[in-house]
């Protein structure tokens, strides 16, 4: 899976959907789709993924449904809170995958369980490495499940 980071001047300064919220600083959720569809072969960048193929609110939300319009990838299911078990099957799964909020404002895609405590490796989109929950960030918050269709 190829890493990206949201604040790349080839996309940074793009709006997402009709909001006049931009990549480079809100832009987290968006960027981490993209990472996805590198994952299930399907890849767009953020830019693509912002202004041709997902649908926003108003206020620059990601409306989950619209992820179905990337070839490969379908919308399985948004969690709130740390659900560790949920997490885990789709880390397991090779046909699907998660992407974790983190501190009730932050989107990070995970990789992989770490081997040592309760923590994930994750990639995340403000630097565009890979990092731990908790580590780098405090809490799991959330998580939105994904599938290979």
């Amino acid at each position: 899976m190829i890493k990206l980071s949201q604040r790349d001047p080839q996309w940074g300064d793009l709006k997402l959907g009709e909001s006049n919220l931009t990549i480079n600083r809100w832009g987290c959720t968006t960027t981490a789709l993209s990472m996805l569809s590198d994952y299930f072969q399907s890849y767009f960048n953020p830019g693509e993924l912002a202004t041709k193929i997902l649908k926003y609110t108003k206020d620059g939300l990601i409306i989950w449904q619209s992820v179905n319009n990337i070839r490969h990838m379908a919308f399985e299911k948004r969690l709130y809170g740390r659900n560790d078990s949920e997490i885990l099957k789709s880390l397991k799964d090779p046909t699907k995958a998660v992407i974790l909020e983190v501190d009730g404002k932050h989107w990070v895609t995970a990789v992989r369980k770490s081997l040592v405590g309760k923590s994930y490796k994750v990639a995340d989109p403000w630097f565009g490495d890979i990092c731990t929950v908790p580590g780098r960030y405090k809490k799991i918050t959330g998580s939105s499940h994904f599938n290979h269709k």
